[in-house]
């Protein structure tokens, strides 16, 4: 009998999982057989309108998902390719079946300053072709409006608005939490304004913290204001004016945000989302309810048309480095000291590679990871080739480490980058293990084994010993940036001890060569390596048929709606997530960083 039940549980079971792979792939071959059915479509563009509806984080790599529960999770931000959308906006100025543009911002979850800004020059470059552009939302956030602020007219929701409330940094400090539940953090750093180690030991900034970033977001902030009030034609200073007694202007509209805004010259007509699609699709001349080419699409078929011509023989690889950086292979988002260098390998092994060019966007992280990216580098520039740095939102600390050994370094003048300097930390347990009646205890052969014991705190060797690396670390981290600039160590350090620049103030200091995008960055590459035709090649792990596949899925947009991008609750997860993610990724061999914690500013 207990044979029998046996076999009846294996006879269950193994009906239980041949219907949810049933199940499973039935769900597969249906979203398949939709994708194929909407590649079938073929995209005719003439006389026709670019359709740039925005849904999801503008990226400069992008990521993917790791399996089908997460391809459906409404929560889930769909990401959009800054490259890609660039690409389709220049080549939509250029091209004469395109003769206006829409854009749809209302999805748009958050973008760099610096990835704004390279967005907003196209937009610019599309508007010199002569070529309108309408905006339609039914409510901006800040970085959505700074978009539509290019646009020649401007539609809102009655009861929508333009969110423009200024630029805050903050975050949470847990200094005082970790020494009430007995967790010491021993922390060892080199720079007066090296702050990441300060939410771990600190109730609040440090005023030297403080000081480096009033005066960062001041300088992201003044960009803004003055790049919308110039777009809309509005007078200087008249959005601070506005902010600076915000609920009295209010008031005067009846508490009608929508209203405030057309009244303050922000926007141009308030309609229902149903009065938006037809005056859209008055603009575009089209009367389908998705009026125009979408510009997923029309990158598709761009680059499509050009497999067709002949290719050159000479190639820039472009290598993307974006996220942390970690000890180790890593997946995309996260640059990988061994990954990220296998890639740089990989291109200056390809003999029809004539330039490297990488795409810095990072905030730092592993020191050793930051140095074997960086050796991979002047293995490249051992062979002849030139190197090429393309820094995007953010380059600062070990981003910076990374590019300073480039032979020309191209930032936007919205870039974060610096923060030379370094730090370790360790934390111990020993006082919380304590109240519990925990102890450690042992022998070693010499002072400094056993040193790392999380439950015996930290020893005086091993203390000492991480402070000299810290040490040792920094005045490498100067070194390497005087001689890839050109100046002395001397000069270094007094810009350096871990201060946050602007890529503005960058270009001053000498820590950049010159103002340019990505595009910029492959021309002088292209120039240093004294080569004519040339292609472009994205050198970087291969997504497979499956990652694509789930990529495209989670591609769709909602094109018309009043609601908010997202909810207050689903942005504070994202802002817990990233600090996880940043402790997850203090992996250094040797417990010393070259992070910068307050330099991934994001515009919601």
């Amino acid at each position: 009998m207990k044979d029998f039940f046996a076999i009846l549980g294996k006879i269950f079971n193994y009906t239980r999982i041949a219907i949810l792979n049933v199940l499973f792939f039935g769900f597969l071959i249906i979203f398949f057989a939709a994708s194929a059915k909407d590649e079938a479509r073929e995209v005719v563009v003439e006389d026709d309108t670019l359709l740039i509806s925005l849904n999801g984080l503008v990226v400069e790599q992008t990521t993917f998902n790791n399996s089908v529960l997460d391809a459906v999770q409404d929560d889930k931000p769909q990401e959009i390719l800054l490259f890609d959308l660039v690409k389709a906006i220049d080549a939509a100025a250029e091209d004469e079946r395109v003769s206006r543009m829409v854009i749809l911002p209302g999805g748009l979850m958050g973008a760099s300053f610096a990835s704004l800004d390279e967005i907003g020059q196209a937009l610019d470059r599309f508007k010199a072709s002569g070529k309108p552009i309408l905006a339609s939302a039914g409510y901006y956030s800040q970085g959505s409006y700074y978009l539509a602020s290019f646009a020649d007219e401007i539609l809102v929701a009655p009861m929508g608005g333009v969110e423009i409330s200024g630029i805050a940094s903050f975050r949470p400090y847990f200094g005082e939490f970790l020494e009430r539940f007995g967790v010491d953090v021993h922390v060892f750093k080199v720079g007066k304004y090296k702050s990441a180690v300060e939410p771990f030991i600190e109730r609040g900034m440090s005023p030297a913290a403080r000081e480096n970033s009033e005066t960062l977001i001041g300088n992201l902030w003044t960009s803004y204001v003055q790049v919308v009030e110039r777009n809309r034609n509005l007078s200087p200073g008249s959005i601070s004016a506005m902010l600076d007694h915000y609920p009295d202007t209010l008031s005067a509209y009846n508490g009608n945000s929508a209203d405030l805004a057309i009244g303050e010259g922000l926007a141009d007509q308030a309609m229902s989302a149903s009065n938006r699609l037809e005056r859209v699709k008055e603009f575009a001349q089209d009367e389908d309810d998705t009026p125009g080419v979408s510009w997923r699409d029309y990158v598709a078929q761009i680059e499509g048309e050009a497999l067709l011509n002949t290719p050159a023989e000479r190639t820039i690889a472009v290598v993307v480095a974006s996220g942390e950086i970690a000890d180790g292979s890593q997946p995309r988002g996260v640059i990988g000291g061994d990954s990220t260098a296998e890639l740089i390998k990989q291109a200056r092994e390809d003999e029809s590679v004539s330039a490297i060019v990488m795409r810095v966007n990072s905030p730092g992280g592993s020191a050793t990871a930051s140095e074997r990216i960086r050796e991979e580098l002047l293995a490249a520039k051992e062979q002849g080739l030139p190197v090429v740095i393309s820094m995007g939102g953010l380059a600062a600390s070990g981003g910076y480490w990374i590019s300073t050994s480039a032979d020309y370094i191209f930032a936007n003048p919205q870039t974060i980058t610096g923060s030379i300097g370094v730090f370790g930390m360790v934390p111990t347990f020993e006082r919380l293990a304590g109240e519990y009646s925990i102890y450690s205890d042992g022998v070693a052969t010499t002072p400094m084994a056993g040193g790392f014991d999380p439950l015996n705190g930290l020893s005086e060797p091993t203390a000492r010993t991480i402070q000299l690396g810290v040490e040792e670390v920094y005045d490498r981290f100067l070194t390497i940036v005087a001689e890839g600039r050109d100046s002395t160590t001397e000069a270094v350090h007094e810009i350096a001890q871990g201060r946050v620049w602007s890529g503005a103030s960058a270009l001053e200091l000498g820590l950049v060569d010159e103002f340019g995008d990505l595009t910029s960055a492959v021309n002088k590459a292209a120039e240093l390596a004294k080569i004519g035709e040339f292609e472009v090649n994205f050198v970087e792990k291969a997504p497979t048929p499956f990652e694509e596949f789930l990529t495209s899925f989670t591609n769709k947009s909602q094109l018309f709606s009043d609601a908010p991008s997202q909810t207050l609750d689903a942005i504070m997860m994202r802002s817990l997530e990233r600090e996880l993610v940043k402790l997850r990724n203090l992996n250094d061999p040797r417990h010393i960083y070259a992070t910068c914690d307050r330099c991934d500013i994001v515009v919601n």
